[in-house]
């Protein structure tokens, strides 16, 4: 089973694992508003703020090039209010988790996590 984290259960150590994952998951919530809306990648840069080859890029699933803070500022673009939350952890170092409808749904349909 995985931690819910596959950057981390493949090797990457925290907390660049979790950044990853909140980069992913703020691609794959871009990526859906622009299929939901039926942009093409041309209309969605212009709405965005990107270049068309940005969009394909990012659709491609590659977000390396991209922020945390740049791919917010896109679903702020798309009409999207974005909310960070903090909550105090036991631990020294916690984990940094994108928390949209979007990314719970992905989660609850992934395998089970492992305990920590």
């Amino acid at each position: 089973m995985g931690s819910g984290n596959v950057f981390y259960d493949m090797g990457v150590p925290r907390p660049e694992a979790d950044i990853w994952q909140v980069k992913c998951d703020l691609s794959i919530a871009i990526c859906r508003v622009i299929q939901e809306r039926g942009l093409s990648q041309k209309r969605a840069a212009a709405l965005v703020g990107l270049d068309q080859p940005k969009i394909s890029v990012l659709k491609s699933g590659d977000f390396t090039g991209f922020t945390v803070e740049r791919l917010l500022k896109v679903l702020s673009r798309l009409g999207f209010a974005v909310n960070i939350t903090l909550e105090k952890t036991r631990e020294m170092s916690g984990p940094i988790r994108f928390g949209s409808t979007e990314a719970k749904a992905l989660r609850a349909t992934s395998p089970k996590r492992r305990a920590a």
